[in-house]
């Protein structure tokens, strides 16, 4: 896992500078400063842009007719003069104007002058970013009164170099200006420039030098407005600013936001952030990777007990080569004196292991703390576990991508059938029907086994202590979300119980590898979503679901769930979800599902959202009776056509009072719907029904060889009409068919019966001259064999010196012996029926290698035909040996309920009685 990491470390690196390198060679390309301008100002370009409308949402808002004219990657080397509309549905009143990613590398005086079809007067939003840009003169944004957003980002600008003497002044309106990308290798004075643009909110600019003086200068003060400053780089290398010297924020006292994320800091002075104390909100200090958790701490000195700082960014503040991470409790000794932070994100930060003394005996977060992320770190199982408790004000948790291995229920929460684990502890349970509390100690019972008593009516809450966290999972007790996804946890879920957490209402487990989902687990009565997608399970038990009474959204979608939902295959597949009666959203998608129990969904009558899509569903079986379902879908599924019930089902939900105002929808794509005269009924409804029905646009169906598109609503009415010309006036085919096959049938009848009766006598001899030859006396005397010995070949030393001398010499029997009593020049199958038929009886020595031999196989079946052609008992088996029921064939095990069976004795003493007895059944 770690050489991964170091490899994609190394490719990212690689990418990010040999784009840097690409805008670099942009760069050199660019033709000289004192030539560019003269050429534009002589030359006269024309323009042919599109009319379009804005992307996006902040550009929409600024310009109420969002209309543009995106002049973008046209190959422009200047500002055109003249601007030809491709679309003349939009006037000259255009509100925005895209010169993006284009070669212009000068804005030359009055470059945005007014032309005979286009003026500049109503212009908010200018794009010149991704240009050649090296030069702006002073007059460039004369005209631009009204502009509100300039983008000059990804160009070749140098601060002072490429910038004349008061160009922004005409910028009187301008909110937001971007230059990253550019090259400022320090920001002396640019507040004498940028002073003029007193309404300016947003700031976005790159520091280029790690040296450089990048103090904001006297003149940002009077840029009362300005509210959110972005240092952050676009890519690894376009901030680099190294240290946050003292001064650099004084004269920005009105920042709510502040990004200095990924440039490459690796100090931050102590006071540098002391004038933002009363203002900033927002702080980004992620992507530093020389920082670390000690230069962020030393950073927020500036800020102690700040009331306005709410939230804190400060991921992968450590380089993806370190070590790993112990955090400890004085890394939290600045942020638990800010009185209103709210969300603190640290996330890649290679954090392996909690120092106990961050949650006890005091837990060091602050208790205005809400939000906590730890996603992308490595955080393995430690004594810490047990005191997560006691950051009680934590409401929402994210702990994904922790790529863990070890069973997260292995200390504690795993049913112990043998002892309690919960010792010298009580835990209150209610029963539901009525309503009755208990308090169970369980130092003498196991709460599993008062479950099993009572399952559906089981509920189960505990609040956490010291102690108690030692045996059960404990979580803080505001928690609502928690999010725990993408970190492949290899294990089951067996019955636990969870203790403190009666407010969470949001788990996120999917991407991880919970194989089978035994449960229940106890203490999320409150859960109101639980995503398990994606955990590539096979076993869902019954009890499973019953841990959550209250669950409105169920993803368990993407796991390998076909069997358990199988009631062919499963006898429980019917009471899986028995106990979601509140659910309104169920993602069963991509299940490998191909039977579904009719029950499944009885109880569901709050159901909304029924996802069923990609699995293997051919016939549709289940019932459906939630009156405000609205969604379902089931494409990508084998279903040739829908039944009747549910069609009628789902036409009566446009009707239903849970669905007024809202459209009923099926969405069936892709699946091999049939075009046949049986369907006539299924794609009428198709067509009148009020339902709207989604398809793909490669659907099709075949008809009379032809393939039909099923794209369109007016796809499905073409299909309804050539059935309709296909089947009608043909229903008498189906009448002559039934008819010609009622009169065959009698026919054959009357036919059968003369010939039986004709033939009445002849049968009646043939019956009891049979029968006679069976029971006539004496009949016994014509087997030349007592009985024939059928046997496995390497018992025939146990024949020659065992069976023949017990049997023979002593109780005076006659035995055929295949190895002494086969003819010569006969085959081996016909000695065998030949043996069977002389013979009185048939021994059969069972033991292992009788059954796997082909031979013995072929006795046993012979035997068993001349039984019942001869109507006589002339089977006696023998059992040599124990063998397991499990490991007999079926016909064994039915043979061994209906013929003689004797067991051969282990104790020799009782071998006299044995072959006497066996004596006695040959004979009789």
């Amino acid at each position: 896992m770690m050489t991964s990491h170091i490899l994609t470390y190394l490719v990212y690196t690689y990418l990010r500078v040999a784009f840097a390198n690409d805008i670099f060679e942009k760069c050199n390309n660019t033709r000289p400063f004192n030539s560019t301008i003269g050429t534009c100002l002589r030359q006269s370009t024309v323009a042919k842009c599109l009319n379009d409308n804005f992307s996006t949402y902040e550009d929409v808002k600024r310009c109420q007719n969002n209309r543009c004219i995106k002049c973008s990657n046209l190959g422009l080397s200047c500002i055109p003069d003249k601007y030809i509309l491709k679309s003349p549905f939009l006037d000259e009143k255009a509100c925005g104007l895209d010169l993006s990613q284009n070669l212009i590398d000068a804005l030359p005086d009055y470059a945005f002058k007014d032309t005979s079809n286009l003026s500049f007067l109503y212009i908010r939003v200018l794009y010149l970013n991704e240009n050649r840009l090296r030069w702006i003169s002073s007059h460039t944004f004369d005209g631009l009164s009204h502009l509100e957003y300039l983008n000059l980002t990804e160009n070749c600008l140098e601060w002072k170099d490429s910038f004349q003497t008061g160009v922004f002044m005409p910028l009187e309106a301008i909110e937001v200006i971007n230059f990253k990308r550019n090259k400022f290798f320090d920001f002396i004075d640019l507040d004498n420039e940028f002073h003029y643009m007193t309404n300016l909110s947003q700031l976005y600019i790159n520091p280029y030098n790690a040296s450089g003086n990048f103090t904001l200068g006297p003149g940002f003060r009077r840029l009362t407005k300005l509210l959110r400053i972005s240092f952050s780089g676009l890519s690894q290398n376009d901030c680099s600013v190294n240290t946050i010297t003292q001064n650099m924020f004084t004269n920005t006292l009105n920042v709510l936001e502040l990004s200095l994320r990924e440039c490459n800091i690796t100090d931050i002075d102590e006071q540098a952030l002391l004038p933002l104390n009363n203002t900033v909100a927002d702080l980004d200090l992620s992507y530093n990777k020389e920082l670390s958790f000690t230069g962020m701490n030393k950073a927020l000195k500036g800020l102690r007990y700040s009331q306005a700082l709410k939230r804190l960014r400060a991921n992968m503040i450590y380089s993806n080569l370190e070590l790993g991470i112990e955090f400890k409790e004085e890394h939290l000794e600045n942020i638990k004196t800010l009185q209103n932070i709210e969300t603190l994100n640290i996330d890649l930060n290679k954090i392996e292991i909690f120092n106990k003394k961050v949650f006890e005996p005091e837990s060091q977060w602050p208790t205005s703390l809400k939000n906590l992320t730890l996603a992308g770190n490595r955080l393995t199982a430690g004594k810490y576990m047990n005191s997560v408790f006691m950051a009680e004000h934590i409401i929402r948790l994210d702990i994904s991508r922790q790529h863990l291995d070890y069973d997260p229920f292995a200390n504690y929460g795993r049913m112990d059938k043998q002892t309690s684990l919960y010792n010298r502890h009580n835990i209150m349970y209610t029963n539901i029907s009525n309503h009755e509390f208990l308090e169970l100690n369980l130092n003498t019972i196991d709460w599993w086994s008062v479950f099993k008593t009572s399952p559906t009516t089981f509920s189960l809450t505990c609040e956490c202590d010291n102690m108690l966290s030692k045996k059960v999972m404990c979580l803080p007790k505001q928690i609502e979300t928690i999010k725990w996804r993408q970190s492949f946890i290899y294990s089951a879920i067996p019955p636990a119980v969870i203790c403190g957490a009666s407010q969470l209402k949001h788990l996120y487990m999917s991407f991880n590898l919970f194989h089978t989902w035994q449960g229940p687990v106890l203490g999320l009565s409150n859960l109101e979503l639980l995503d398990l997608s994606d955990n590539y399970c096979k076993n869902l038990t019954k009890y499973f679901f019953l841990g959550f009474p209250n669950l409105l959204v169920l993803n368990i979608s993407g796991n390998m769930l076909g069997r358990s939902f199988n009631p062919f295959k499963n006898d429980d597949a019917h009471d899986l979800f028995a106990n979601l009666q509140h659910i309104r959203t169920i993602d069963m998608s991509s299940l490998k599902i191909v039977d579904l129990s009719q029950s499944l969904f009885r109880d569901m009558t709050y159901l909304e959202k029924l996802n069923l899509s990609n699995n293997y569903i051919t016939t549709w079986t289940t019932d459906l009776r939630s009156p405000c379902l609205y969604h379902l879908d089931v494409s990508g599924n084998k279903l040739s056509t829908l039944p009747e019930n549910l069609t009628t089902y789902l036409e009566n939900l446009t009707r239903s009072a849970c669905n007024k105002g809202r459209n009923v929808t099926l969405v069936l794509g892709n699946n091999p719907l049939v075009c046949s005269c049986k369907q006539l009924p299924f794609w009428k409804w198709l067509n009148v029904g009020k339902v709207q029905v989604h398809g793909k646009s490669t659907d099709f169906c075949t008809l009379n060889g032809n393939p039909f598109p099923l794209s369109s609503m007016a796809d499905y009415r073409r299909v309804l009409l050539a059935l309709k010309d296909i089947c009608k006036d043909r229903y008498w085919v189906s009448w002559v068919i039934g008819a010609s096959s009622g009169m065959f049938g009698i026919l054959m009848t009357i036919c059968v019966t003369i010939a039986l009766y004709k033939n009445r006598w002849k049968l009646r001899y043939m019956y009891y001259n049979r029968k006679r030859r069976h029971t006539h006396q004496g009949f016994e005397c014509l087997f030349s064999n007592d009985a024939m010995i059928s046997y496995a070949k390497d018992r025939a030393s146990f024949i020659k010196n065992k069976v023949v001398p017990a049997l023979e010499n002593i109780h005076q029997l006659k035995l055929w012996v295949a190895d002494r009593d086969s003819m010569p020049g006969a085959s081996v199958a016909e000695n065998i029926v030949h043996a069977i038929y002389s013979s009185r009886k048939t021994v059969l020595l069972v033991d292992e290698k009788y059954l796997n031999s082909s031979w013995c196989v072929y006795d046993l079946n012979m035997a068993r035909q001349e039984s019942v052609e001869s109507n006589r008992n002339l089977i006696i088996v023998v059992m040599m040996e124990r063998i397991p029921s499990m490991k007999l064939p079926l016909n064994i095990m039915r043979m061994l309920r209906n013929e003689i069976v004797l067991e051969y004795p282990e104790n020799e003493q009782y071998l006299d009685a044995f072959w006497t007895n066996l004596a006695l059944e040959i004979n009789k």
